[in-house]
């Protein structure tokens, strides 16, 4: 789970835009729209204290995030950068 963890905060965090996106984004998961970090700090519990069912379950849905098109919510502004720089 902690790989699927780890790819997801680098896919939600690092992303075109300096800052990555806002905590406050949101996008679907396990049936409702939760933000990016409520989800992180969800899947941080179940790691440290999860069964091992939660664990599977979340590395499944993780599984799913990183390697698919996720519709995110923009938070943000930040969360929609320009395709292309600013010109000075």
């Amino acid at each position: 789970m902690e790989q699927q963890l780890l790819a997801f905060m680098f896919n939600t965090r690092h992303r075109l835009s300096p800052d990555g996106l806002s905590g406050s984004a949101t996008t679907e998961f396990n049936g409702d729209l939760k933000s990016v970090n409520e989800i992180i700090n969800r899947a941080i519990t179940v790691w440290q204290s999860g069964t091992d069912a939660e664990r599977i379950a979340y590395k499944d849905m993780f599984d799913g995030l990183n390697n698919n098109a996720v519709v995110i919510i923009p938070g943000s502004s930040g969360d929609c950068p320009e395709p292309f720089p600013a010109e000075d």
